[in-house]
């Protein structure tokens, strides 16, 4: 299995946002085409790639699996919280460590995207994890309880990403994922019927990665008040490429 597939397609890039949505406004969106011309005349005078390639994989580690497959987690990445993040070279031994996990079925690949995104330019994707029935009370002008209304609750994943191309050819990587899940435990009982709550988890990250480099980060479902025996692992691979090269694939893991 192929760590960032060509299969998988290139993300949807934010720029179709207009400016003054962007950036609040007029003076906003004043400063905001400064800044892109500042960018574009910094990349051109060190004769730099505008564009990047990022891979994402987003997965979630069983520890209940994990104890059944006596795996532990590394010292590195104990005691981490949602913002600290670990760089990693292409041999480092905790990649060995995340095929122990998904030869133990202990690591499950939620989403695997990949953009393309031109430098200082934002991107996002959604990834929809599901959605299970609601009910929600109907009452009448007096206030009194009549009958319930069934609806849908959705869940999943958001991730936003800002990469941003440094005259010393690393690249600034601002990263945010977000993933909320339903949570019995937290629900809302109407009669005999439990109605789940939502429970949200994020990771966060701002740093500098150098080209074909990997950032990983890890969010223990504790720091989320999550109920759910499993950690959040993302790991985000960043690369420059030239315009009009192909920009298909990054390195494999798995």
């Amino acid at each position: 299995m192929s760590y960032l597939s060509a299969a998988h397609a290139i993300g949807a890039l934010s720029a179709t946002e207009t400016v003054g949505e962007f950036a609040g406004g007029f003076a906003g969106g004043a400063e905001f085409i400064e800044q892109c011309v500042s960018d574009v005349s910094t990349l051109e005078k060190h004769n730099l790639p505008r564009q990047v390639l990022i891979g994402i994989t987003l997965a979630e580690i069983s520890r209940q699996k994990m104890a059944a497959s006596r795996l532990h987690l590394p010292q590195r990445l104990c005691g981490r919280n949602s913002r600290q993040a670990l760089l990693l070279d292409r041999n480092d031994v905790l990649f060995d460590f995340l095929t122990s996990l998904r030869d133990s079925h202990a690591l499950k690949i939620l989403a695997e995207p990949v953009f393309c995104a031109q430098s200082g330019t934002p991107a996002q994707a959604k990834f929809d994890g599901g959605e299970f029935p609601s009910l929600s009370p109907i009452h009448n002008d007096l206030g009194e309880h009549t009958a319930f209304e069934i609806g849908f609750q959705g869940y999943g994943a958001d991730l936003e990403l800002t990469p941003r191309v440094l005259p010393n050819r690393t690249i600034h990587l601002t990263l945010c994922v977000r993933q909320t899940l339903p949570n019995p435990t937290s629900g809302t009982r109407i009669g005999e019927v439990v109605l789940p709550a939502l429970s949200a988890r994020a990771v966060m990250a701002d740093a500098e990665i150098p080209s074909g480099k990997t950032l990983l980060l890890l969010t223990p479902p504790e720091s989320g008040g999550s109920s759910h025996d499993s950690d959040l692992l993302v790991l985000a691979t960043a690369k420059l490429v030239r315009q009009g090269q192909a920009a298909t694939h990054l390195p494999r893991v798995f």
